[in-house]
């Protein structure tokens, strides 16, 4: 009895861990499809505990009624290649599908259609083995057994759950990581009957082994054929990285995406910058003419501290960039050669700012860009304090915002607005695409520390080949009614809510 509780609290463990690996690998799996928005999260918490919830009840039914050690583990092994599978159909058809559903209600489904049968018959494992083990047990130790079981399944949950935000992700990937789970789910079941002196099934054994050398062999060669594509493919701890070569504006480029963002972009023949609103970079000699500091909040490509230490000799550029692998990519990849005067942070860029007590002449924020999520505490009113007191008195901050310029209140677009001039009343802000005013774009916010007048010139040039002045570009904040906007702050910034009304 001693040797059966013991394999069968193993048991426990490793299936609670495998939960935990799919639930944490699950989140990574949407993100390049929907980002890591809050629907994300909340539709894969929602899905693998309704489906664990589920496989409690039935799995305490079931084994009332067989309690067999070989349905259990061959359940089990079922999960594995479950496993396996759901990754084979998550490979082929969210690239193919995802764009049928919005962010909203996409996460739910596809966490409902890949996730939910494996974790349900996880579930199933838990109640199971508690009822072969009182079988075995006096009616007084039950609630040890109870407890033990809990115990080991949720120490294992916490395992898994270290493993793969600390290890397996990070190291192996998402894909490699659940491949390693399925495995592992599968050699449970297969190899631990035989410790248990359960007969050997051959055949069951064999079709087992060849399903899971079909369904691996012939993911891989999904994966590799998909990945021929880019110069640079894998998952870092806070998004998937895909750097490939693609034609931009008729010229050979280079974009790097992160998730569902193109993040940065480079052209392979010279280094002007790429995309248009990074244009508006280069304006801060006018804006602040003695710069001397720049604070770039989100590196990317490092596409615009590269262009500003190559024109301007007597500055220095810190950049915070929460990804870490990004800054030796931008060095391999993006041509950033000259890092003499570029001080790179690996850090969250509210973290940052709240340690920090430098002040910087110009501060460049490009965190919003993406129209699935965004950061929401890098919205709130907080938040721009902090980057107010983090300039000099004359110094000039530029926002990248993403979104509509014009929608139904409350939007999105207009709470921040709000929350922005509520900080620095002397803003102005300027769509990158005039005039289209109901479409999704981006928006250049503009703000000074003072009251000193931001002068601009007539127009910038841009690469797509459309340059509008100045004055097609800006939007006249006096027209929005900031009554039926929100004041974003830390306790209140419905930024998912917002985000979804403007797509």
């Amino acid at each position: 009895m001693h040797n059966l509780n013991r394999y069968l609290f193993g048991t426990v463990f490793l299936t609670g861990a495998a939960v935990l690996v799919l639930e944490v690998a699950a989140v990574r799996i949407l993100a390049p499809y929907y980002g890591s928005a809050l629907y994300v999260f909340s539709s894969v918490l929602t899905v693998i505990l309704a489906a664990l919830s589920i496989g409690y009840w039935y799995g305490g039914k079931r084994a009332d009624q067989k309690h067999s050690l070989d349905e259990l583990y061959g359940l089990i092994a079922f999960s594995g290649l479950l496993v396996l599978a759901l990754l084979l159909a998550a490979v082929t058809m969210l690239p193919a599908f995802s764009r049928i559903f919005p962010v909203s209600i996409g996460p739910l489904i596809f966490s409902f259609g890949l996730f939910f049968l494996p974790a349900f018959l996880l579930g199933i494992v838990s109640p199971y083995i508690i009822k072969i083990q009182s079988i075995h047990t006096p009616g007084t130790e039950i609630g040890s057994v109870v407890g033990k079981t809990f115990f080991w399944g949720t120490l294992g949950s916490i395992v898994g759950s270290i493993a793969s935000g600390f290890y397996l992700i990070p190291t192996l990937g998402v894909e490699l990581s659940i491949i390693l789970t399925s495995i592992v789910l599968v050699g449970v079941g297969v190899v631990t009957p035989l410790f248990l002196d359960q007969p050997l099934r051959k055949k069951w054994m064999v079709s087992v082994l060849s399903i899971v050398v079909v369904f691996g062999s012939f993911l891989y060669l999904l994966i590799q054929t998909r990945d021929a594509q880019y110069a640079y493919r894998n998952d870092g701890i806070y998004s998937s990285i895909a750097i490939r070569d693609i034609d931009i504006y008729g010229q050979p480029g280079r974009i790097l995406n992160r998730d569902t963002n193109s993040s940065s972009a480079i052209f392979l023949n010279n280094k002007d910058l790429v995309f248009d609103y990074t244009q508006f970079a280069l304006l801060y000699p006018k804006l602040v003419p003695d710069a001397k500091s720049m604070l770039m909040l989100g590196g990317g490509a490092y596409t615009i501290p590269r262009t500003v230490v190559e024109h301007d000799p007597n500055i220095t550029v810190d950049v915070v960039e929460i990804e870490p692998v990004l800054f030796e990519l931008a060095q391999e990849y993006f041509d950033l050669s000259d890092i003499s005067r570029i001080t790179n942070y690996t850090e969250d860029a509210r973290v940052f700012l709240n340690r920090s007590d430098k002040k910087y002449d110009v501060i460049f924020a490009d965190l919003f860009s993406t129209s699935m999520a965004a950061p929401f505490h890098l919205t709130t009113y907080e938040y721009y304090k902090i980057l107010q007191e983090r300039l000099t008195p004359e110094g000039v901050l530029l926002l990248n915002y993403a979104g509509v310029p014009q929608g139904p209140q409350p939007s999105l677009t207009g709470s921040v607005f709000k929350t922005i001039s509520a900080v620095f009343p002397n803003t102005r802000a300027f769509m990158v695409r005039p005039p289209r005013t109901t479409k999704f774009q981006n928006i250049m916010v503009v703000s000074r520390n003072s009251d000193t007048p931001l002068q601009f010139p007539d127009a910038l040039t841009f690469r797509s080949g459309q340059n509008p002045t100045f004055e097609d570009m800006e939007l006249d904040l006096t027209t929005y009614d900031f009554t039926k906007e929100y004041l974003l702050t830390d306790d209140f910034a419905p930024v998912e809510k917002l985000m979804a009304k403007q797509r």
